[in-house]
């Protein structure tokens, strides 16, 4: 099995492992003409010249994108006068029977799929020697020039991002991986709508076929799933895409691909073998919820990114909801919080009748806090007055009325006992009896017939009782 991680010899691009000598298209031919003279230059100028204006049905008109099957150009068909993306197969008469095969794949399964944001397949043909295929032309340009070094607003990343998940979903259905997803395979029309493209290394779910065994290590190193990178080809799944897409969620996000070594070989390794930085370091401006969402989907592990494309563009919808997403727990209180992003007007109408009710409730608090406080108040100046009155009666040796005040003010379960050095002092002089005065007792005296002459009975009489008592006179 041979390597196909190989890039040219000269210029440093990722070409395929048969390529002839080890270098890109392009170089092949500066070096071939290299030695000519100025006429035979201008002479293969004007060839060329001569290409960009006639191509069949199609005029050239200027190149617009490079990869590492072929060459894009923006061209005008002319039977149907529209102005079409004409690619052609860089390496034209030399390409070998497996690029010819692998140029065809890219165009068959772009053609099987048909979807809004899937660029369709127009005509596939040879010219020349040279296979081409016609397809939609795009005029937004590339997402790769748009995000290069500049992060994009979070909220519009997402968008994006779940658009294509959407997409990459719809050709997962169909049986078909991508396997290079990244900016540069992504197209942005006038209305800011993304459009997947570059089917080269696209294969059949559950059909492995020799053309696929060769281009095992085929990829963008930056945006390469672990296993892709290590050429373990037999374990490329839709998890593969999954990663791409996160990869590209965290260029949008940060403005930098998730790794980027010095070479390629750097670059792969830290593919294997490192973790990526956390989004919210390089941009404070990402989410929490979000920025789980980006690194579920660049986990070593395919088995721990999402389980579909379809999955993580729900997830990226229930974000840009402010739903809480499924590939995190959240506390309650953040929960409620996000309710109330989701439903401000009721969130507000509850908010108002919590605040009228807490409000309400205070009222009846401060009122039955002022009306303990004044009780407080009328008790203490009771207390007061009745210390006095019992002070008054005790001078008046009424120690029956003045215990009776005294006894008023013992404390009842609950209450603040008001008790001081005045009230006990009241009650240890209302104890000394020799003050008792017989002011309110009256005294009767009688001889019953059945008593001596020498006894006699007394009658007492007080509070409106009567009591009879012997005694000797």
């Amino acid at each position: 099995m041979r390597n196909a991680s190989r890039v040219c010899g000269k210029c440093g691009t990722t070409v395929f492992a048969d390529a002839p000598q080890g270098f890109c298209s392009v170089c092949l031919l500066n070096t071939g003409l290299g030695p000519l003279t100025e006429e035979i230059d201008e002479a293969l100028e004007a060839s060329a010249a001569r290409m960009l204006m006639d191509f069949g049905d199609y005029e050239l008109l200027e190149e617009i994108g490079r990869g590492g099957q072929g060459v894009v150009y923006r061209a005008r068909q002319k039977s149907l006068n529209r102005t079409v993306a004409v690619k052609v197969i860089s390496l034209g008469p030399w390409a070998t029977e497996a690029h010819l095969k692998r140029f065809r794949l890219e165009a068959e399964a772009a053609a099987s799929l048909d979807h809004p944001r899937i660029v369709p397949i127009y005509e596939i043909g040879q010219r020349d020697g040279c296979c081409y295929f016609s397809m939609r032309f795009v005029e937004g340009g590339q997402l790769d020039d748009v995000v290069r070094h500049k992060p994009m607003p979070v909220r519009r990343a997402a968008e994006l991002v779940a658009k294509l998940a959407h997409t990459v979903h719809y050709a997962h259905q169909r049986g078909i991986l991508h396997r290079d997803i990244k900016p540069g395979n992504i197209l942005i029309d006038a209305n800011g709508e993304p459009h997947l493209t570059d089917f080269g290394l696209a294969r059949l779910v559950e059909k492995e076929s020799t053309i696929t065994r060769t281009v095992e290590v085929l990829g963008t190193p930056s945006y390469m799933a672990p296993e892709q990178a290590a050429g373990q080809t037999e374990q490329l799944t839709t998890a593969t895409d999954i990663y791409g897409l996160g990869a590209v969620a965290y260029q949008l996000l940060t403005g930098q691909p998730p790794f980027a070594g010095g070479t390629t070989y750097e670059t792969i390794r830290q593919v294997l073998e490192t973790e990526p930085r956390r989004p919210s370091l390089l941009n404070r401006a990402i989410d929490r919820d979000l920025e789980t969402i980006c690194l579920k989907c660049l986990q070593k592990e395919p088995t721990k990114r999402y389980g579909s494309a379809e999955a993580l563009a729900d997830d990226l919808e229930r974000f840009l909801r402010d739903e809480p997403i499924r590939s995190r727990r959240i506390s309650r209180s953040e929960r409620l919080w996000r309710w109330c992003k989701r439903k401000p007007v009721i969130a507000s109408l509850v908010a108002a009748l919590i605040l009228v009710v807490a409000v309400a409730f205070a009222g009846v608090l401060w009122q039955l806090h002022r009306l303990e406080r004044e009780q407080a108040i009328e008790r203490r100046n009771l207390y007061t007055a009745d210390m006095n009155l019992a002070h008054q009666a005790w001078q008046e040796g009424n120690l029956q009325n003045a215990q009776a005040l005294l006894r008023a003010h013992l404390p009842k379960a609950g209450e603040e006992d008001l008790r001081g050095f005045e009230w006990r002092y009241l009650w240890q002089l209302c104890q000394d009896e020799s003050r008792f005065t017989f002011s309110n007792i009256k005294f009767n005296a009688r001889t019953p017939a059945s008593a001596g002459v020498d006894r006699r009975e007394m009658v007492l009489s007080g509070d409106g009782h009567t009591g009879y008592h012997q005694c000797l006179f």
